[in-house]
């Protein structure tokens, strides 16, 4: 084997194993240093913080995404990621429109119906994902989906948050 291949070699090595991780940690670093940096509007850390927590749920997703896919190949990896990706979708919408409906009518008489439909529906999901095999990696993208629609919605309406987390309705 000539020289040459062998500092290429070591070079990709390197770059693969030390180079890129360093980038990506270091990138993962300033998300965080920018999340606690203070500013100017008073609920725009807030909104950097719940952004940090976004990426954790999307990092979450993806990795339960690649776990439960198992080892395919390329070709099958596609077919796969196709139809949890509808789940994703529909969890981020429905998170969304989940704190858009509470945020406005937590300070209504219909307060109730949303206390009875949250609290009802992660209960069910629970027991499903506890007892039920077939249903837990439908369940998990789900919630994580609506978790990360619910973090978007806060990202976007911070002080609506503080507003619902301090009861100041």
């Amino acid at each position: 084997m000539p020289l040459t291949d062998i500092v290429l070699a070591i070079v990709a090595g390197l770059i693969r194993v030390i180079i890129i991780p360093a980038i990506l940690l270091g990138l993962l670093i300033l998300s965080w240093r920018v999340s606690r940096t203070p500013a100017d509007h008073p609920h725009a850390h807030t909104s950097n913080v719940l952004a940090l927590w976004l990426g954790l749920v999307l990092f979450v997703i993806t990795v339960t995404l690649d776990i439960t896919s198992g080892f395919l190949g390329p070709s099958d990896r596609v077919d796969a990621y196709s139809q949890p990706l509808l789940y994703i979708i529909l969890g981020c919408a429905i998170g969304m429109l989940l704190m858009g409906l509470v945020d406005r009518f937590a300070s209504t008489r219909g307060a109730p119906v949303f206390v009875t439909a949250i609290s009802a529906s992660s209960l069910i999901s629970l027991y499903a994902y506890l007892f039920i095999d077939y249903l837990r990696q439908p369940l998990v993208l789900l919630a994580l989906s609506i978790l990360a629609g619910c973090l978007v919605y806060a990202v976007f309406f911070p002080e609506k948050i503080a507003q619902f987390f301090t009861n100041r309705y």
